[in-house]
């Protein structure tokens, strides 16, 4: 949708994306043999990356670090979303999203393992750990909300969750469109999960029942605390979780993870 924009399309027409064309088409057809073979997922992250790559960043990967360039100006403002870490920590560790690697079944592992980033996320190829690229990407949000010529907003999710239309259209009204005719959209489209269960467990914090000592203190060690605070949110102490998760709260978390992981 933001390609077809008379300022963005004309970006993409640009001498160094043209360039960028002849390998797409091969990747492609590339994808087109291997899934023909079943096995194109690699080739068919290749050319996602190398066609996302060849774009102005106002057209990037929705999860791209942000970074301010002109591109932006064809909009009329930029909502950008955030999540509390720990519980997006918990999230990834359940639906590891483009993880390079075999999957790590264990959280204490996870949390203290480097991550490898994909060429669309536009930033270095691995950085410490799952704390270390949310810190990094809320840096450069922040920091894009800072430099950007054009109004930005930021929409916590679990703002956002607790009362979509109305948050959603207090920030279109902020950069001076109508919010009349907005609507919740009563499942997620994804999962197919009730927008009222998701309501629910984000209005728990369920997170808060599902780390330990140990897991809190490895995961703040690469946390920007700055980031966090500038970010609305706290760094938790470690001190106020236990040593071991109890009979009942580790049966929640693996109900939670093996939901997730068998979602779509």
């Amino acid at each position: 949708m933001i390609g077809g924009l008379d300022d963005v399309r004309a970006r993409l027409a640009a001498p160094a994306d043209k360039a960028a064309r002849p390998i797409i088409k091969l990747l492609k057809a590339a994808v087109e043999v291997h899934q023909s073979l079943d096995g194109g997922n690699d080739v068919q992250t290749v050319l996602n990356d190398v066609m996302s790559l060849a774009k102005p960043r106002a057209a990037a990967w929705k999860h791209a670090r942000l970074e301010w360039d002109e591109s932006f100006m064809a909009l009329s403002g930029v909502i950008l979303t955030c999540r509390n870490p720990y519980s997006w920590l918990l999230a990834m560790f359940s639906r590891p999203y483009h993880h390079i690697g075999r999957r790590i079944d264990d959280l204490s592992t996870f949390i203290t393992t480097p991550w490898l980033t994909i060429p669309r996320e536009r930033m270095e190829a691995a950085v410490a750990s799952p704390a270390a690229l949310w810190s990094a990407k809320q840096a450069a949000a922040l920091q894009f909300s800072e430099r950007a010529k054009i109004p930005t907003r930021s929409l916590p999710i679990e703002v956002f969750l607790a009362d979509p239309v109305a948050s959603l259209g207090a920030v279109l009204e902020g950069f001076g469109h109508s919010s009349e005719g907005l609507a919740a959209i009563e499942t997620n489209t994804k999962s197919n999960e009730p927008l009222a269960k998701l309501q629910k467990r984000h209005k728990v914090d369920p997170w808060r029942d599902w780390l330990t000592a140990a897991q809190v203190a490895n995961f703040n060690a690469h946390l920007d605390a700055e980031v966090v605070q500038a970010s609305g949110y706290s760094i938790e102490k470690a001190s106020d979780y236990p040593d071991r998760l109890t009979a009942k709260h580790a049966e929640s978390l693996a109900n939670y993870v093996n939901t997730r992981r068998n979602q779509p």
